[in-house]
């Protein structure tokens, strides 16, 4: 059995972060157009407060657009290295990544001679780790509170329906009776290679949609120091 409570937490993602990405596209041109099948993210929250998040992007580009030849895909923040960032295309190393002129944090991954050509499909896996993601808890102060956003694009480029997948592994020891959701409750919940996983999945989700999922567990499972106190916003003007 796994606890199902409502628990509120701290968002990890910066306000501005968050108004730059809703303003900028996930690709590069104006007239690109495509359908993104699906979106799925694994985040493999490790004890040392670090987290590998791995993408599956698959793009379906429309008969009519430019190839896609680069995408930028968002980060919920600046800490990750680029020499660490990895992408592929349908199995194929891509070794062109640059910080993304667009996405502001985020990374542009250009597919070379792997570019999506109109008409066709393909997925992008991306890999990167990041720090800083771990926040105490607002309503328990023996738990420690993640919240994350998957990338998005703007609703210019992308169109028609994605598969959504969200998958937040906690970190090894968290019992199956520990985690809680926040406001979104999980589709599923199991244990996976002796993690707990929680699992969102929308079949009917759209690729230009900012949807933040979060869950807090007991901060017991991670290394000392690594939980960071909530983020101050001052929103005077």
């Amino acid at each position: 059995m796994f606890k199902r409570n409502l628990k509120r937490g701290w968002s990890l993602l910066p306000l501005v972060a968050i108004l730059c990405l809703l303003l900028v596209p996930g690709v590069h041109a104006q007239d690109y157009r495509f359908n993104l099948a699906e979106n799925r993210v694994d985040v493999y929250l490790n004890e040392d407060g670090t987290a590998q998040i791995v993408y599956d992007l698959t793009f379906a580009a429309d008969i009519n657009s430019h190839p896609i030849d680069v995408v930028d895909v968002g980060l919920p923040n600046s800490s990750y290295r680029l020499e660490d960032v990895y992408a592929s295309i349908d199995g194929v190393d891509l070794r062109d990544i640059s910080d993304s002129p667009y996405v502001s944090p985020g990374v542009a991954v250009y597919l070379g001679p792997m570019a999506i050509q109109p008409g066709e499909t393909g997925t992008l896996r991306f890999q990167a780790t990041v720090e800083d993601l771990l926040y105490q808890d607002s309503d328990d102060d023996e738990y420690a509170s993640i919240e994350f956003s998957p990338t998005w694009f703007d609703s210019q480029f992308v169109y028609g329906p994605t598969r959504m997948e969200v998958n937040f592994h906690l970190p090894p020891g968290v019992g199956s009776e520990e985690p809680r959701y926040h406001e979104i409750p999980f589709t599923t919940a199991e244990i996976r290679d002796g993690r707990v996983v929680y699992t969102w999945l929308d079949e009917d989700a759209r690729g230009d949609d900012e949807i933040v999922f979060g869950a807090s567990f007991p901060k017991q499972y991670l290394a000392e120091g690594v939980v960071q106190k909530p983020p101050a916003f001052n929103l005077d003007f």
